[in-house]
């Protein structure tokens, strides 16, 4: 049973879902490209900043991916896309909170962590917004009158 929250959500989740890929997919190449030309090492720093781009990726697909499911009101593409964004969503905040107590730690992180963190914000209040309205919808129609 699909409810217009559902729908919304669903229809909200694929251009979500491709802006995480495409800013996954920039921040991946801009690292490995950095990296080649620089010739810099395989560490710790390397490998979480890689690991950033993956963040970012995962929840897109899982967003496109998910959306079919979603415009049917199936609650477990509900909590896979609300999981997965609530993650990044965490990741993000905690960057945005060393960014300000540690500027020169981050001298490389601009504006665009302040944009992916709208975006994902917004898309992740929609998502917990319609799957509240659907599972109130879906309560009030199983009830008996």
């Amino acid at each position: 049973m699909s409810s217009w929250p559902c729908r919304i959500a669903a229809i909200i989740a694929v251009p979500s879902g491709i802006m995480m890929i495409l800013m996954g997919g920039g921040h991946l190449s801009a690292i490995i490209g950095n990296a080649m030309a620089n010739d810099v090492p395989f560490n710790f720093r390397l490998v979480s900043l890689l690991t950033t781009g993956g963040m970012l990726v995962l929840p897109g697909i899982l967003s496109v991916v998910m959306s079919y499911w979603i415009w049917k009101g199936r609650n477990w593409a509900f909590a896979t896309c609300t999981v997965s964004t609530t993650m990044l969503m965490i990741y993000l905040t905690l960057l945005m909170y060393m960014k300000a107590n540690d500027p020169a730690g981050a001298p490389s992180v601009g504006t665009e962590l302040y944009i992916a963190s709208i975006i994902v914000g917004s898309y992740l209040v929609v998502l917990v917004v319609a799957w509240s309205m659907h599972m109130i919808g879906n309560r009030s129609a199983a009830s008996p009158a």
